[in-house]
């Protein structure tokens, strides 16, 4: 009998050890990965000519996500209400247009007419996963 037990804790501790297996812990998020085909693209920041462009991201290991805030040069446009329940999202600015449809994300910057430097910065979030986009013209 006392054969048995210790055949019955010897299974019951290796079968324990088998079946851990790590927990995703806050702030454990896998970062937001991007399929493009944007050219300029290095470092979460997109250069951008004098001409403009459009240029569309599609995120490949989140099923969605949603704008938290945009930031337009000097001005801030904050979304208070994330609207994640929503699966399409759009912003025009002055020179720039943003539009998210469920896990794409489309942006479309105008031609500049002069020397100045524009830039913008796009905060997205899928739960606990952040990512900073950046855009220089």
């Amino acid at each position: 009998m006392k054969k048995y037990h210790i055949l019955l804790l010897l299974t019951f501790t290796i079968m324990s050890i088998v079946s851990c297996k790590k927990e995703v812990n806050d702030g454990d998020w896998p970062p937001m990965k991007w399929e493009h085909s944007i050219p300029n693209f290095e470092n979460n920041k997109i250069k951008v000519d004098a001409n403009g462009g459009v240029f569309v991201l599609k995120n490949i290991n989140y099923p969605a996500f949603y704008i938290t805030d945009i930031l337009d040069c000097d001005s801030v446009v904050y979304f208070y209400n994330f609207e994640s329940e929503h699966p399409t999202f759009e912003y025009k600015g002055n020179w720039f247009a943003v539009n998210k449809n469920k896990d794409t994300l489309k942006i479309e910057i105008q031609p500049k007419n002069n020397d100045v430097n524009r830039s913008l910065a796009i905060h997205i979030q899928f739960l606990d996963a952040f990512y900073k986009l950046y855009i220089e013209q």
